[in-house]
């Protein structure tokens, strides 16, 4: 198992006479363990103690075959590739300020596998569009449900000395119905005031 964790600082001062406020910020502040057992069940339990705690991943994958995954819990929904970029590899220390296509993490499951030598992936998941545990405690609170499906497709994935070694193509797609607003994005949104 690796135990990992990260955090982030934000602040802000102005001198002379300006009425902004210093302010100092914890926007992130996680543990995360994963780990694996046997080659074929892998796990990941992500906590956020900034602000108010809550489980960002919260899943098990089990590995029926290098094709062939199936995926239960909290996740991020395999939709938005800008969403699905690590932290540590967007260009800027925060991503855009606008809502994004689907709701951040959700609850349900995904079958997935990697196909033509890991430079295809393929994803078919089923969410209960509820948002984070965070966001509604109550789970699925109806039955309408969320459908995801996503190819990747990374042709030079494996030609290690290429130029257009990065180069991605990606059809992904859902359809779905919201009862509820989620209580991080449709509610609240990113906040970006002007200083």
């Amino acid at each position: 198992m690796k135990i990992r964790g990260n955090a982030h600082f934000d602040s802000k001062f102005y001198g002379g006479n300006s009425n902004n406020s210093t302010e100092f910020d914890v926007r992130r502040a996680r543990i995360d363990f994963q780990g694996m057992w046997y080659k074929y069940i892998s796990f990941r339990v992500q906590a956020e103690f900034a602000d108010s705690p809550y489980i960002r991943n919260a899943w098990v994958d089990f590995m029926l075959r290098q094709w062939l995954h199936l995926r239960l819990g909290q996740m991020k929904p395999p939709f938005s590739t800008s969403w699905w970029t690590l932290d540590n590899r967007v260009n800027f220390l925060e991503r855009g300020a606008s809502t994004p296509v689907y709701p951040y993490f959700d609850r349900g499951f995904c079958l997935w596998g990697d196909v033509l030598d890991k430079t295809l992936t393929w994803n078919l998941s089923a969410f209960t569009g509820a948002g984070l545990e965070k966001d509604d405690q109550y789970g699925d609170i109806d039955d309408h449900k969320d459908y995801i499906g996503r190819l990747f497709y990374s042709p030079l994935k494996n030609r290690k000395d290429s130029a257009v070694e990065g180069l991605h193509f990606c059809l992904q797609g859902s359809i779905g119905r919201q009862s509820v607003p989620t209580e991080r994005f449709e509610k609240k949104g990113f906040s970006a005031p002007i200083r």
